[in-house]
């Protein structure tokens, strides 16, 4: 029963971790995206780097787990979007799939440049 508990615990704590890291993401892809912002307000924005840094830290992390577990595979890359690009142009069958679904389910609507189409080219090269 112990087990049953710790599994439970494991889900949850992925499935949050997911989600948290895709906030520092949308945040992180809006200010990128902000390009005045950031020449504007300099303090802010390097006041912002210890939570970069974490949301980074979170990334790797959730590409150490969910990433392996998701796409059966040991990680080669240090974040779940790098693994995710390297499936879009390499992979078939399940991982691509599984690629292509993460990235326009949840990277497209907050970085249109991120995900690659079936053709293999960037959304922004239209």
């Amino acid at each position: 029963m112990e087990i049953l508990f710790y599994i439970a615990v494991s889900i949850v704590g992925i499935w949050a971790l997911f989600y948290r890291t895709l906030v520092y993401y949308i945040a992180f892809m809006n200010i990128k995206r902000n390009k005045g912002w950031i020449e504007a307000n300099r303090f802010d924005y390097y006041s912002m780097m210890p939570e970069f840094i974490l949301g980074y830290a979170m990334d790797i992390l959730l590409q150490m787990t969910f990433g392996t577990i998701y796409f059966r595979e040991l990680p080669k890359e240090w974040t779940l979007s790098g693994r995710i690009n390297r499936l879009q142009e390499n992979a078939n069958g399940e991982n691509l799939r599984k690629a292509n679904e993460l990235c326009w389910r949840y990277l497209l609507p907050f970085d249109p440049t991120h995900c690659l189409k079936p053709s293999g080219k960037s959304s922004e090269n239209e």
